[in-house]
Protein backbone atom coordinates (compact mmCIF):
# COMPACT_ATOMS: atom_id res chain seq x y z
CA UNK A 1 0.00 0.00 0.00
CA UNK A 2 2.61 2.64 0.92
CA UNK A 3 4.22 1.82 -2.59
CA UNK A 4 0.62 2.98 -4.12
CA UNK A 5 1.08 6.29 -2.26
CA UNK A 6 4.26 6.76 -3.81
CA UNK A 7 3.30 6.25 -7.32
CA UNK A 8 0.71 8.32 -7.31
CA UNK A 9 2.19 11.30 -5.42
CA UNK A 10 4.06 12.72 -8.40
CA UNK A 11 0.58 12.48 -10.10
CA UNK A 12 -1.31 14.60 -8.07
CA UNK A 13 1.44 17.24 -7.59
CA UNK A 14 0.95 17.40 -11.47
CA UNK A 15 -2.70 17.87 -11.49
CA UNK A 16 -2.15 20.29 -8.54
CA UNK A 17 0.64 22.52 -10.74
CA UNK A 18 -2.36 21.89 -13.63
CA UNK A 19 -5.05 23.42 -11.89
CA UNK A 20 -2.71 26.11 -10.46
CA UNK A 21 -3.86 29.69 -12.77
CA UNK A 22 -0.57 31.93 -12.62
CA UNK A 23 -2.05 35.50 -12.11
CA UNK A 24 0.48 38.51 -12.83
CA UNK A 25 0.76 41.09 -10.52
CA UNK A 26 -0.53 43.60 -13.25
CA UNK A 27 -3.61 41.45 -13.37
CA UNK A 28 -4.63 41.24 -10.14
CA UNK A 29 -4.03 45.06 -9.62
CA UNK A 30 -6.76 45.18 -12.68
CA UNK A 31 -9.22 43.05 -11.05
CA UNK A 32 -9.27 45.04 -7.78
CA UNK A 33 -9.59 47.79 -9.72
CA UNK A 34 -12.49 46.91 -11.56
CA UNK A 35 -13.58 45.11 -8.01
CA UNK A 36 -13.39 48.87 -6.47
CA UNK A 37 -15.15 50.49 -9.42
CA UNK A 38 -17.96 48.06 -8.91
CA UNK A 39 -18.12 48.97 -5.27
CA UNK A 40 -18.64 52.81 -6.01
CA UNK A 41 -21.12 52.03 -8.45
CA UNK A 42 -22.99 50.37 -5.44
CA UNK A 43 -22.38 53.83 -3.54
CA UNK A 44 -24.03 55.37 -6.16
CA UNK A 45 -27.37 53.18 -6.01
CA UNK A 46 -30.43 53.92 -4.39
CA UNK A 47 -31.55 52.01 -0.99
CA UNK A 48 -34.21 50.15 -2.89
CA UNK A 49 -31.81 49.13 -5.61
CA UNK A 50 -29.24 48.01 -3.22
CA UNK A 51 -31.92 46.01 -1.66
CA UNK A 52 -32.29 43.77 -4.45
CA UNK A 53 -28.77 42.67 -4.81
CA UNK A 54 -27.22 40.27 -2.23
CA UNK A 55 -24.50 41.91 0.09
CA UNK A 56 -22.55 40.62 3.09
CA UNK A 57 -23.12 42.56 6.27
CA UNK A 58 -20.01 43.96 5.96
CA UNK A 59 -20.28 45.40 2.96
CA UNK A 60 -23.57 46.80 3.29
CA UNK A 61 -22.44 48.45 6.18
CA UNK A 62 -19.32 50.19 4.80
CA UNK A 63 -21.24 51.39 1.70
CA UNK A 64 -23.59 52.51 4.07
CA UNK A 65 -21.13 54.65 5.58
CA UNK A 66 -19.49 55.84 2.13
CA UNK A 67 -22.73 57.33 1.70
CA UNK A 68 -22.42 58.88 4.84
CA UNK A 69 -18.74 60.51 4.27
CA UNK A 70 -19.50 61.43 0.63
CA UNK A 71 -19.05 64.79 1.15
CA UNK A 72 -15.06 64.30 2.90
CA UNK A 73 -13.10 63.67 -0.06
CA UNK A 74 -10.02 61.97 2.04
CA UNK A 75 -12.60 59.76 4.06
CA UNK A 76 -14.10 59.08 1.48
CA UNK A 77 -11.56 57.63 -0.87
CA UNK A 78 -10.40 55.61 1.82
CA UNK A 79 -14.00 53.94 2.54
CA UNK A 80 -14.17 53.04 -1.66
CA UNK A 81 -10.64 51.41 -0.80
CA UNK A 82 -12.14 49.61 2.14
CA UNK A 83 -14.63 48.63 -0.27
CA UNK A 84 -12.72 47.37 -2.88
CA UNK A 85 -11.02 45.25 -0.22
CA UNK A 86 -14.28 43.34 1.00
CA UNK A 87 -15.20 42.97 -2.89
CA UNK A 88 -12.31 41.04 -2.83
CA UNK A 89 -12.37 38.45 -0.41
CA UNK A 90 -15.82 37.58 -1.40
CA UNK A 91 -18.00 36.04 -4.42
CA UNK A 92 -18.56 39.33 -6.55
CA UNK A 93 -20.56 37.13 -9.26
CA UNK A 94 -24.03 37.56 -7.70
CA UNK A 95 -23.49 41.18 -6.89
CA UNK A 96 -22.49 41.72 -10.82
CA UNK A 97 -25.34 39.61 -11.92
CA UNK A 98 -27.62 41.29 -10.02
CA UNK A 99 -26.60 44.99 -10.97
CA UNK A 100 -26.58 43.76 -14.79
CA UNK A 101 -30.44 43.15 -13.96
CA UNK A 102 -30.96 46.37 -12.68
CA UNK A 103 -29.10 48.36 -15.10
CA UNK A 104 -31.21 46.25 -17.91
CA UNK A 105 -34.53 47.01 -15.92
CA UNK A 106 -33.45 50.71 -16.20
CA UNK A 107 -32.16 50.44 -19.82
CA UNK A 108 -36.06 48.83 -20.74
CA UNK A 109 -37.91 51.53 -18.65
CA UNK A 110 -35.85 53.85 -21.06
CA UNK A 111 -36.54 52.38 -23.94
CA UNK A 112 -40.53 52.72 -22.50
CA UNK A 113 -40.00 56.49 -21.94
CA UNK A 114 -38.55 56.95 -25.06
CA UNK A 115 -41.05 55.17 -27.19
CA UNK A 116 -43.73 56.89 -25.18
CA UNK A 117 -42.62 60.23 -25.70
CA UNK A 118 -42.22 58.84 -29.62
CA UNK A 119 -45.97 58.45 -29.44
CA UNK A 120 -47.08 61.49 -27.77
CA UNK A 121 -45.47 63.54 -30.19
CA UNK A 122 -47.07 62.10 -32.98
CA UNK A 123 -50.28 61.84 -31.52
CA UNK A 124 -49.65 65.76 -30.55
CA UNK A 125 -48.68 66.83 -33.96
CA UNK A 126 -51.93 65.34 -35.60
CA UNK A 127 -51.16 62.04 -37.22
CA UNK A 128 -53.91 60.63 -37.44
CA UNK A 129 -52.39 56.85 -38.32
CA UNK A 130 -50.91 56.57 -34.64
CA UNK A 131 -54.14 57.98 -33.00
CA UNK A 132 -56.28 54.97 -34.94
CA UNK A 133 -53.88 52.08 -34.47
CA UNK A 134 -53.80 53.01 -30.74
CA UNK A 135 -57.18 52.59 -30.59
CA UNK A 136 -57.29 49.59 -32.64
CA UNK A 137 -54.58 47.64 -30.57
CA UNK A 138 -56.21 49.08 -27.40
CA UNK A 139 -59.76 48.11 -27.27
CA UNK A 140 -60.39 49.35 -23.57
CA UNK A 141 -59.16 52.74 -24.17
CA UNK A 142 -61.34 55.97 -23.03
CA UNK A 143 -61.40 57.36 -26.53
CA UNK A 144 -62.94 60.25 -25.59
CA UNK A 145 -60.48 61.04 -23.24
CA UNK A 146 -57.79 60.27 -25.48
CA UNK A 147 -58.82 62.36 -28.32
CA UNK A 148 -59.77 65.40 -26.00
CA UNK A 149 -55.96 64.97 -24.43
CA UNK A 150 -54.48 65.23 -28.26
CA UNK A 151 -56.42 68.13 -29.04
CA UNK A 152 -55.59 69.45 -25.70
CA UNK A 153 -51.87 68.89 -27.02
CA UNK A 154 -52.50 69.44 -30.17
CA UNK A 155 -53.72 73.36 -29.12
CA UNK A 156 -50.30 74.14 -26.25
CA UNK A 157 -48.04 73.29 -29.41
CA UNK A 158 -49.73 75.94 -32.12
CA UNK A 159 -50.30 78.61 -29.19
CA UNK A 160 -46.82 77.39 -28.53
CA UNK A 161 -48.09 77.73 -24.56
CA UNK A 162 -46.78 75.21 -22.31
CA UNK A 163 -49.00 74.08 -20.22
CA UNK A 164 -49.96 70.51 -18.79
CA UNK A 165 -51.99 68.63 -22.10
CA UNK A 166 -48.80 67.24 -23.37
CA UNK A 167 -47.66 65.96 -19.65
CA UNK A 168 -51.04 64.75 -19.41
CA UNK A 169 -51.27 62.82 -22.95
CA UNK A 170 -47.50 61.69 -21.58
CA UNK A 171 -49.76 60.05 -18.21
CA UNK A 172 -52.71 58.52 -20.09
CA UNK A 173 -50.46 56.84 -22.39
CA UNK A 174 -47.99 55.16 -19.89
CA UNK A 175 -51.30 53.47 -17.66
CA UNK A 176 -51.75 51.76 -21.41
CA UNK A 177 -50.42 48.31 -20.48
CA UNK A 178 -50.17 47.33 -24.58
CA UNK A 179 -48.22 49.54 -26.11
Amino acid sequence: MQENYLETEPEIEQQLEDEIEYVSKSQMKREAHYLQELGEKLIGMSKSELKKIPLPDNLKEAIDLAVKIESKRGALKRQKQYIGKIMRAIDPEPIIDAIAKIEGEHEKENARFHRLEKLRENLASGDSEVLSSLINNNPGIDIQHLRQLVRKAQKEISSDKHGNGFRELFQFLKTIEHI
